[in-house]
């Protein structure tokens, strides 16, 4: 099924661009191939193919040089070759075995995104758009333009160099792009063409999109206040006017508010026959006795400090065992699997969960998967085929029986011929 971009701009009549499958690639836990096994993949089939045809003219030559002496020697008449048609035959079964050899390379590349130097390093060709396999069309057209640059002077160097100067990441050359292909690395990450592992990669990605944590909501924004609501402000008819904020004093306790002033009588002019009373002077008014400080009015004050960061949330104490065929098993928080487990006397009572096993490679009770504080963990419960954890870039090795292992949530264990994905939720 092929997924497009909902960001894409879609125009009518035309065909839809090709999504690329970049970051699916990285979820489902793709791996570029290395350039050095690329390179010595490629030289082991050229060096056979090259082996097949020195093969036919080393016995050609042979048959001509041994001719050439006789002739010589006058052991035979002269333009008589004895065993030519050895060497003739020779140079025709070789080139057609190595013709016969390259097109099965790309009969495999294309079908089954391997050739016989991918498998033994461990590098398999998907089709960028869709994580398939490339399709025999686009590898032999990629093939048929490596052997036409031979044509130009270092034309095929350059197009297997150009490698080097890939500013994707994912290590592809012009000729990749050319048939669309992307070479992955299946000894650090998953074989795309093995449907358990995929099955489990898929699960685990859609396991994580469920338990991603929604966006935080957006801060509510700041109320706008309106010229009247703001202190700071006077209105003048249709202009505002801002004045500076006034402290207001307290009175000091226990002092008497005085009175409000009397409006003032309207003043008499007084005659020219009646004398003016004498003018009484003011004392000077006592100081205003001490009071408590003065607080600021309520818009000169600081705004209130900010909570406390909030404690981290704790650790989850449950999770979900995905299991190869899709299953997927709550581990909430201690489970005990196998084919028909069975708690042992004494033991807490867990959860148990029987597994379907056609392999026949899991014991009845093969091991203890539970979740605390510090996360996942696992206990191989002494079963025959034994309990393994799957890490990048190295070997598999059985776990200790009855000693609790930690694990990595996302990782892959293996029970006997399983595979099981612990993820969170």
């Amino acid at each position: 099924m092929r997924v497009t971009d909902p960001g894409e701009p879609q125009i009518q009549g035309a065909a839809a661009p090709a999504p690329d499958h970049g970051a699916l690639a990285a979820a489902l836990g793709l791996v570029p191939a290395p350039l050095g096994r690329r390179a010595l993949a490629f030289a082991i089939e050229v060096a056979i193919v090259a082996v097949l045809l020195s093969i036919g003219w080393i016995v050609y030559a042979v048959v001509i040089a041994q001719g050439t002496a006789n002739i010589a020697s006058g052991a035979v008449d002269p333009g008589e070759i004895p065993n030519i048609g050895v060497g003739i035959a020779a140079l025709v079964v070789t080139s057609v075995l190595a013709l016969v050899f390259a097109l099965m390379q790309l009969l495999l590349h294309g079908i089954k995104g391997v050739t016989l130097g991918k498998w033994l390093l461990g590098i398999r060709s998907v089709r960028l758009e869709t994580l398939g396999q490339p399709g025999f069309g686009p590898v032999l057209l990629r093939g048929l333009v490596l052997w036409a640059a031979g044509a130009v002077p270092l034309g095929q160097a350059v197009l297997l160099a150009s490698v080097l100067w890939d500013g994707s990441g994912r290590n592809r050359s012009w000729l990749d792009r050319i048939g669309g292909i992307w070479m992955v690395d299946v000894r650090r990450g998953p074989d795309p063409y093995d449907e358990d592992a995929m099955r489990v990669a898929h699960a685990v990605v859609e396991a994580r999109a469920e338990v991603a944590p929604p966006p935080p909501p957006a801060a509510p924004a700041p109320p706008q206040l309106s010229p009247a609501d703001d202190p700071e402000t006077i209105l003048i008819g249709e202009e505002t006017l801002h004045q500076a904020p006034t402290a207001r004093v307290a009175p000091a306790p226990g002092a008497v508010a005085p009175a409000p002033a009397a409006p003032a009588a309207p003043a008499e002019t007084p005659s020219a026959a009646e004398p003016r009373p004498p003018v009484p002077v003011a004392e000077p008014a006592a100081p205003p006795a001490a009071g408590p400080p003065i607080a600021p009015p309520p818009w000169e004050t600081q705004a209130p400090a900010a909570p406390p960061p909030a404690a981290p949330e704790p650790a989850p104490t449950r999770g979900t065992l995905v299991a190869d065929d899709g299953a997927r098993i709550p581990v909430d928080p201690v489970v005990l699997v196998g084919r028909n487990p069975a708690l042992r006397p004494g033991e807490p009572v867990v959860a148990v969960h029987a597994l379907e096993d056609p392999t026949l490679s899991l014991s009845k009770s093969h091991a203890l998967v539970g979740i605390d504080a510090e996360g996942p963990w696992i206990v191989d419960r002494g079963s025959s085929n034994g309990t393994s954890v799957d890490e990048p870039g190295r070997p598999r090795t059985l776990l200790t029986p009855e000693q609790r292992t930690r694990l990595a949530w996302d990782q892959t264990i293996r029970l006997g011929d399983r595979r099981f994905t612990i993820v969170r939720g």
